[in-house]
């Protein structure tokens, strides 16, 4: 009687850890999924709009850090109310087409407004 109990919670143990195994690699592939980038989406930059620090990520896809590195060597404007940063759609075109900021149209180009 012991024999056969322990037949079956060897053969229960074996399933359970074949399941475990599964519900791993379930998690595992969730998390992988989670963890890519999502795809960026081809944004219309509208010159005449103001884009704040998150729509300025997504509109252009260019992370903070190098955003506001160009915006201190003078590769781009920014515009600040408090401490929020806005983008003209213009500055954003400008920038990323390699031209440099157009001082004539007002405001400072290392964004000390």
């Amino acid at each position: 009687m012991a024999a056969r109990l322990k037949e079956k919670q060897t053969e229960a143990d074996g399933s359970s850890a074949a399941a475990l195994i599964a519900g791993l690699e379930k998690k595992s592939e969730k998390q992988t999924r989670q963890r890519r980038k999502p795809a960026l989406v081809p944004t219309a930059i509208l010159p005449d709009a103001i884009y704040d620090e998150d729509q300025a990520t997504l509109a252009t896809g260019v992370s903070y850090e190098t955003r506001y590195r160009h915006v201190r060597e003078g590769k781009l404007r920014v515009r600040r109310c408090g401490s929020r940063r806005f983008y003209f759609g213009a500055d954003l075109t400008r920038w990323l087409r390699g031209e440099s900021p157009d001082s004539a149209e007002g405001g400072e180009s290392n964004g000390q407004n």
